[in-house]
């Protein structure tokens, strides 16, 4: 009977160390998530007014050049100015993309990098003179944050924070009543970015009404929501990162319900 007894108490012991290591080996960690997507701008050591200007993007992910971007525009405006211009990049190979731009003034510039690659978003900044800098005035030269960023669906400006920040949103479907879990795992510099407010913007197409979602952060750089999407359908998310009063990063995606 003791041997029994024995014997029973081992098999409970070794179940709930299964189970254990189980729940171990299911836990999320950061070296779970892919490798962030990293991009270096390019420019020449000179620019000058009215010469044609090549403007580049590297573009690797854990050290290996990426050839298979979707989306690589460059955002380039006059320090000041309201107009943005965006320009699509081709791609030249070795991870590079670029575009060629005239300049027409003098003065000092920003270029924006907008990639998007392997469901990753990365938006660096870069600053830059054209011509003799003496030629302009200093004045407007400052982060481009303030007041010229772009509009959203809640007529907030969107600022770009220094440094670069990777948006990764794997989800592309779900269905349509079920609870979808949202996860975003966010890095700035390529570090996980804690403590950020993220919102997850949804709206179907073609409907004007358009719903935010506050995220709550799981984990070191990751958020996460429930969310069960109404209808079938293309419905857009638009993941919003905003931490003080400079970062104010977003990433949008198409997901499908069916």
């Amino acid at each position: 009977m003791k041997k029994l007894l024995f014997l029973l108490i081992g098999l409970l012991a070794f179940a709930l160390a299964a189970c254990s290591d189980a729940k171990d080996n299911n836990k999320s960690t950061g070296d779970d998530l892919p490798k962030m997507v990293e991009v270096t701008i390019l420019l020449p050591d000179k620019i000058d007014p009215n010469v044609e200007t090549e403007i580049k993007a590297h573009v690797t992910q854990d050290g290996k050049n990426v050839e298979d971007a979707n989306e690589v525009k460059f955002e380039v405006f006059k320090n000041g100015d309201k107009e943005h211009e965006m320009i699509e990049a081709k791609h030249a190979g070795d991870g590079i993309y670029s575009i060629k731009k005239t300049f027409a003034e003098a003065g000092q510039y920003v270029v924006i990098s907008h990639v998007t690659a392997r469901d990753m978003h990365v938006m660096p900044k870069k600053e830059f003179v054209v011509g003799n800098p003496s030629e302009e005035s200093a004045d407007g030269h400052g982060d481009h944050e303030s007041g010229d960023g772009h509009e959203s669906a809640e007529g907030h400006d969107h600022g770009h924070g220094h440094g670069s920040v990777a948006i990764d949103f794997p989800v592309t479907s779900a269905a349509a009543g079920q609870e979808t879990l949202l996860t975003a795992a966010i890095k700035h510099d390529d570090k996980p970015l804690t403590g950020a407010t993220v919102r997850f913007e949804v709206w179907k197409d073609g409907v004007e009404k358009h719903e935010f979602l506050s995220a709550a952060e799981m984990a070191e750089g990751t958020y996460e929501l429930k969310h069960a999407f109404p209808s079938a359908g293309d419905w857009t998310v638009n993941v919003h990162v905003e931490k003080g009063k400079d970062l104010h990063e977003h990433q949008e995606k198409i997901v499908t319900v069916k």
